[in-house]
């Protein structure tokens, strides 16, 4: 097949209409793209932003448990203060000594013997196991009302099936006629 048509084409036209259609076609891929790839940056922002945020959230939250440790602890030492507010400023009472001994004595454990001479208290008793006589130890410790607190010895008792403890201390403000001082005697 031979082409009868005499009128010569300009092939400069067909370039042009495919030069025309191939920019066509880029301009369509050149917005797809921008299309495609603006989102895909804003998601990996965002997703950047929000990785950052629970960073910053996680550290709140680590404050906030800090701070409801320390208040606790707060809390607890206002306590001892308040209960050791009369030997602090001056108001001094062997009842309230006995009290505070009192309060730490364990379920199961007896004094039998408590003996207060040249600053020094000796703190006799039996309790069941030698844990009890430890829980008495470090509780007269922390009262903050007693010093160089140590356990002297624990001797099983085989007739009464208890153990006997010997706990020695001092209080930490020497005492005189019922009164903190610098220099007292009991």
């Amino acid at each position: 097949m031979h082409d009868i048509n005499l009128i010569p084409q300009k092939k400069e036209k067909k370039s042009a209409k495919s030069f025309f259609t191939l920019m066509v076609l880029l301009g369509i891929c050149a917005i797809i793209v921008a299309h495609g790839y603006g989102p895909y940056v804003q998601w990996h922002q965002l997703r950047y932003y929000y990785n950052n945020q629970k960073k910053i959230l996680g550290q709140y939250e680590t404050v906030g448990e800090d701070f409801d440790q320390i208040t606790r602890e707060l809390t607890e030492l206002r306590q001892k203060k308040e209960s050791l507010s009369h030997i602090t400023e001056g108001e001094y009472s062997w009842s309230s000594v006995l009290s505070q001994i009192e309060k730490g004595i364990p379920p199961s454990t007896i004094l039998t013997s408590m003996v207060y001479n040249n600053h020094f208290l000796t703190i006799e008793g039996k309790c069941p196991t030698d844990i009890e006589a430890a829980q008495l130890a470090t509780y007269l410790q922390n009262t903050g009302l007693f010093k160089d607190v140590n356990i002297e010895s624990i001797i099983e008792d085989m007739s009464s099936r208890k153990n006997v403890f010997i706990i020695n201390c001092s209080l930490a403000v020497n005492t005189k006629r019922g009164k903190f001082s610098e220099e007292g005697e009991g």
